[in-house]
């Protein structure tokens, strides 16, 4: 919605109020190796990713979140880069949820928005 937008805009040009450090950290994260090996994340992850995403590769995230060996790779059908603005309680869901042991996944799940 119209209101979204508008808040998401606000948000990023707050973001950007004192300069364009913080993009460019993340994109230099991103574009090198990190100082240590995901698949040694003991913990249960949960990667969500809309499949219309313009600014995340969606090879490079499925990579990443197959490393891990605790994970669940969602893609979200439809959606782009901020598909949490219309599903934002599968998130809270998620994380809320006391034991997450049968997360794991061994390959990438397709699901429907709002699934």
């Amino acid at each position: 919605p119209r209101s979204m937008r508008r808040l998401l805009g606000l948000t990023f040009a707050e973001g950007l109020r004192n300069g364009c450090e913080g993009p460019v950290i993340d994109m230099s994260l991103f574009a090198r190796k990190w100082d240590f090996d995901a698949a040694t994340i003991p913990s249960k992850v949960q990667v969500w990713l809309g499949n219309e995403d313009r600014n995340v590769p969606i090879p490079a995230a499925v990579a990443l979140g197959n490393s891990m060996p605790n994970r669940q790779v969602t893609l979200t059908n439809g959606q782009g880069h901020f598909w949490i603005s219309k599903d934002l309680d599968i998130v809270l869901k998620w994380l809320s949820e006391p034991e997450i042991s049968d997360r794991t996944a061994a390959q990438v799940e397709c699901a429907e928005p709002g699934a």
